[in-house]
């Protein structure tokens, strides 16, 4: 590698590395799901927050402090299409829809005692949340 260009490649990590803020702020909406699960995500005040999970057994309870986090319509449940799914398996999804309102830190969270047909949930299967930080 020529020398100058090693120079180059290294200011250029070391500015990348300066300018990181942190996480990053979700402005206007974001979308959640199983895999954020256990995750802080940051938000700014007046974002959109969905809460969208895949299986229709899935409780959604959203938020403990209205204040920082609102819901902003009921919980909708879409099933899968006919002869997409397994009668019994709860395919399809469960979203709610939620407003950043205040300042704060809040979670939204969602529950389920049935993994699948005659199968109850063990372990974390059944438990779902997530903290929401507004700024």
């Amino acid at each position: 590698m020529p020398r100058g260009l090693g120079v180059v490649t290294l200011a250029t990590f070391a500015l990348s590395a300066c300018s990181s803020s942190g996480p990053a702020v979700h402005r206007s909406a974001v979308t959640l799901g199983w895999g954020d699960k256990s995750r802080t995500v940051s938000v700014a005040r007046g974002a959109r927050v969905v809460l969208v999970l895949h299986n229709t057994y899935w409780r959604i309870r959203g938020s403990p402090d209205p204040s920082v986090v609102r819901q902003t319509g009921p919980e909708r449940h879409a099933p899968a299409p006919v002869g997409k799914c397994v009668p019994g398996e709860g395919c399809g999804t469960v979203s709610a829809s939620f407003r950043a309102v205040g300042r704060g830190t809040t979670h939204l969270s969602a529950g389920r005692k049935t993994c699948g047909e005659a199968r109850l949930c063990t372990g974390g299967q059944g438990r779902y949340e997530v903290t929401i930080r507004v700024r």
